[in-house]
């Protein structure tokens, strides 16, 4: 069950002249929350929890962030009602590597993706995705599969193009229109199936990897041993970050966001595909800035928070925060 949503996409204020920002940095025009908090292990305890964020120039280009007094977070209110203070504690910039990149693309295609996504937006969102890589970096490669499509083995990890030239998009394109939406939902055993193979595919000394993956379903039927922790160890391992993003609402956001913090990504619950995929591109070309963070006191498990993150630079823009406290 997914506890707990960020208010991804939101209306920008923008203040010219903000108290104490100067005229130094490029003008921040709106701000993008990347998902979900990921929460420190002892955040019952410490309250402290990091944010990714897209801070957005007039010229749209990301805005590295490198001074705390940058960002405020505040709480308008909880539910239930409480007085709480948000002191950010760090501010740095995740920049994406250089050199040619390999990204791997894995989709659910379990049966609920026929209720889940009735339309296939998965495949025109992607369409978008590989134009945009392919007008930016045109080297760029691209290996796309499924699982949850059959009713054997062949299922946990079924391999509809092989890494290939983001600008191929013939094959690209057809590898799409054979998703499917039956069988079950091995999350686990596919995506360890699918680190495997970029290891061998992309290798690391020849290409920057990642994986992105789809899913409206909680894992169901990996095989024995194949869970969150060996995912994990395995993408860790081979040094490829995960990037999940969870669909409909039968998803486990508290599990997807642990998996992706843990392997270097972060965890989108996508209520608009199309929008979720440009983000990743964004971040993908541009990089994105981590917000460290705490609350004081910390809020009850369940406590519902809303507030607002403003986000300094020449100028200010903020965004509207709704989560629930895990």
């Amino acid at each position: 069950m997914n506890t707990f949503r960020w208010l991804v996409r939101f209306v920008p204020m923008v203040v010219l002249g903000a108290l104490g920002c100067g005229l130094l940095g490029s003008s921040v025009a709106t701000v993008v929350v990347l998902g979900n908090p990921q929460y420190a292990d002892d955040f019952a305890t410490s309250g402290k929890f990091s944010l990714n964020i897209l801070p957005v120039s007039l010229d749209s280009t990301v805005i590295q962030l490198s001074d705390p007094s940058s960002v405020q977070i505040t709480v308008d209110s909880t539910t239930p009602s409480g007085s709480y203070q948000v002191a950010v504690s760090g501010v740095s910039f995740a920049n994406p590597a250089g050199g040619q990149s390999a990204l791997g693309l894995l989709f659910g295609s379990d049966q609920g993706m026929a209720t889940n996504d009735p339309n296939r937006d998965r495949i025109s969102a992607t369409i978008q995705l590989i134009r945009s890589i392919a007008a930016s970096s045109s080297n760029s490669r691209l290996a796309i599969a499924d699982f949850g499509a059959g009713v054997d083995t062949a299922y946990y990890f079924r391999l509809l193009q092989r890494f290939t030239p983001v600008t191929d998009t013939p094959d690209l394109f057809s590898a799409l229109d054979s998703l499917t939406a039956v069988g079950q939902s091995p999350l686990y055993t596919s995506i360890l199936r699918y680190l495997s193979y970029m290891d061998t595919a992309a290798p690391s000394a020849a290409f920057v990897r990642r994986l992105v993956v789809l899913t409206d379903a909680n894992d169901t039927t990996s095989a024995p041993g194949d869970n969150l922790s060996a995912v994990v160890a395995s993408a860790n391992a081979k040094s490829i970050p995960i990037y999940l993003v969870g669909l409909g609402p039968n998803v486990d956001g508290d599990s997807l966001g642990k998996l992706a913090s843990a392997a270097h990504g972060f965890y989108i619950h996508a209520s608009d595909l199309g929008q979720a995929f440009q983000d990743l591109d964004f971040v993908f070309r541009e990089g994105y800035d981590v917000v460290n963070a705490a609350f004081a006191p910390v809020p009850n498990a369940g406590a519902d928070v809303n507030g607002k993150m403003i986000v300094t630079s020449a100028t200010s823009a903020s965004a509207t925060l709704k989560f629930r406290i895990p």
